[in-house]
């Protein structure tokens, strides 16, 4: 009994640390600056919140696809992410989303990866100390198909949303622009 105790609370302490986590200051970059992030997808919490991992952010989308695991004998920018994932070295690089804070996939961008769309949701409010709260405008998505990605201008998944088939790049958010605070990765 008293053994169980102690793994629970030690696994309780894991997840709050992994959720918790906070980016440090060399991680965030300058202020106004490009800062382009990866977080990865643990698990879910029994309410079905994706457990992250601390964000490990770059100064360039080259440097952090690099850092994902992606390879190319060029640059790999927002432009063509999608093309050096279907090479056969990249195979194993899973990303659920790329979002960015730009329209038409420019800007400062956060990848998530995990394998698919498997119902889990991020509150982008308290995901990642809030810093990605309220600043998508495009998003490169690759969700399976017949999945989809629900953004809410709410924390709680409720709200106005925008919904997008999962395998489908955004070059604009519409009217959840700048106001997207929770998103669902779904089948």
């Amino acid at each position: 009994m008293m053994r169980s105790r102690v793994l629970a609370a030690a696994i309780t302490l894991i997840v709050s640390a992994v959720v918790l986590c906070p980016v440090t200051a060399s991680a965030q970059g300058s202020k106004g600056g490009e800062r382009h992030c990866n977080t990865r997808v643990l698990g879910a919490s029994p309410e079905g919140e994706y457990i992250l991992s601390p964000q490990e952010c770059y100064a360039t989308f080259d440097q952090a696809a690099r850092a994902a695991g992606l390879s190319s004998p060029s640059r790999i920018d927002s432009q063509n992410v999608d093309s050096v994932m279907q090479a056969p070295a990249n195979a194993l690089v899973a990303y659920i989303a790329v979002h960015f804070d730009g329209q038409n996939f420019g800007g400062s961008s956060i990848s998530i990866q995990g394998s698919g769309c498997s119902g889990g949701g991020i509150n982008w409010a308290t995901a990642q100390s809030g810093q990605w709260n309220n600043r998508f405008e495009s998003s490169r998505q690759y969700c399976q198909y017949g999945a989809y990605i629900r953004y809410h201008d709410t924390s709680t998944y409720g709200g106005t949303t925008y919904t997008a088939a999962g395998w489908q790049d955004k070059s604009t958010l519409l009217g959840l622009n700048n106001l997207t605070s929770s998103t669902i990765y779904g089948v």
